[in-house]
């Protein structure tokens, strides 16, 4: 009996604890964190350096590929919005379109395991940043959920960036998305007729 349960805890050890090894791996991604700094570290450009080739062109705003790809996207994009007082960038990957919501709720929560508590580094002097966000939690009944991550310590270049992690229910598909993007207060965006 005694050499039974010394088997089982064995056992035990070596199927259960490796398995909690390999999960923090897929969450300390580092090509995925690599391709994250090089985002941010563009973002002062307003992601000039990301933009590839044009896909559409619009009045209002032009969409384009993004040369730096995050690990594990369906596309990346960079994103030219026009309006009356600025004009700002944002970076997009899609990162899963699917029919299934459970296959849905099991990427967005994995992506937000590698955002929150992300070290970010940028290549002008090396300044570390630490993404935090509470995740909106998913539930079926809930077309669209939305984490938006806080980036430490806030200084010129993070008090207006926003990272952001989206999951919404589109034609018939849950997409999750990853953006990046610098915050315009509503009223720069769309003035106000006075």
């Amino acid at each position: 009996m005694i050499k039974a349960k010394a088997l089982i805890s064995i056992f035990v050890v070596f199927t259960v604890i490796p398995g909690h090894s390999q999960i923090k791996l897929l969450n300390n991604n580092p090509e995925f964190r690599q391709a994250l700094d090089k985002v941010m570290a563009d973002y002062c450009n307003q992601f000039r350096n990301l933009k590839g080739e044009p896909i559409v062109d619009n009045p209002e705003s032009s969409e384009f590929t993004s040369t730096v790809i995050l690990p594990g996207s369906e596309e990346c994009t960079i994103i030219q919005m026009r309006n009356t007082k600025h004009e700002t960038r944002a970076f997009q990957a899609l990162m899963l379109s699917t029919d299934s919501y459970e296959a849905a709720e099991k990427k967005y929560k994995q992506l937000y395991a590698q955002l929150h508590n992300a070290s970010i580094r940028l290549n002008n002097g090396g300044t570390h940043y630490i993404v935090t966000g509470e995740m909106d939690k998913p539930t079926e009944d809930k077309g669209i959920f939305s984490t938006l991550f806080n980036i430490t310590p806030n200084n010129n270049f993070s008090k207006n960036v926003h990272i952001e992690l989206s999951m919404s229910y589109e034609m018939l598909e849950w997409k999750i998305r990853i953006a990046v993007y610098d915050k315009v207060d509503d009223e720069e965006v769309r003035p106000s007729a006075n």
